[in-house]
């Protein structure tokens, strides 16, 4: 807490900024975004996020490459295709099955 207490006035704005626009702004963008998809494909979509952290970690960060993370990454990937795989399947099948009336696009 020490670090916070010495915080100046423009970094007490730029985290402000920084909340705004990387928490508030991102989820009402996400909240449109997921109306205008499947379920299935959000959840692929939320699924994946640790994997863009690793990404944007290595990248930007320089974070190690270790063998637990790889073994993650892995889990993450095959699930999603699994996840993918079970959508195109039963996607065919809601296509075709009347609608509620009410129930959105």
């Amino acid at each position: 807490f020490g670090t916070i207490s010495r915080m100046t006035t423009e970094q007490w704005w730029l985290t402000g900024y920084l909340a705004l626009a990387c928490t508030v702004f991102d989820f009402g963008l996400q909240m449109w975004a997921a109306r205008r998809s499947t379920g299935a494909r959000i959840a692929l979509l939320l699924g994946t996020e640790p994997l863009w952290a690793l990404l944007i970690g290595i990248g930007l960060a320089a974070e190690p490459v270790t063998v637990i993370g790889m073994v993650g990454a892995t889990m993450i990937l095959v699930g999603s295709h699994w996840g993918r795989l079970v959508d195109a399947r039963f996607g065919r099948e809601r296509e075709t099955a009347p609608h509620r009336i009410g129930a959105g696009p």
